[in-house]
């Protein structure tokens, strides 16, 4: 009797130890995937930024030409 209800307290401990690391890992989980995210926002402004500058010195190559 008693080992078993030693048993049940240990398994009860493991059962709750083992919820909360679920819990801490879907929560790490979620936070990978929104700094995924943002790092993906981050990366498509850079370019879009890059391919900006590309054109304004571009443009302003062909009005250095024309003048």
């Amino acid at each position: 009797m008693l080992f078993s209800d030693n048993q049940k307290k240990k398994n009860k401990k493991n059962k709750n130890k083992n919820k909360n690391k679920n819990k801490k890992n879907k929560k790490n989980k979620n936070k990978n995937k929104k700094n995924k995210n943002k790092n993906k926002e981050n990366k498509n402004k850079e370019n879009k930024n890059k391919k900006n500058e590309k054109n304004e010195k571009a443009a302003a190559q062909v009005e250095l030409y024309i003048l």
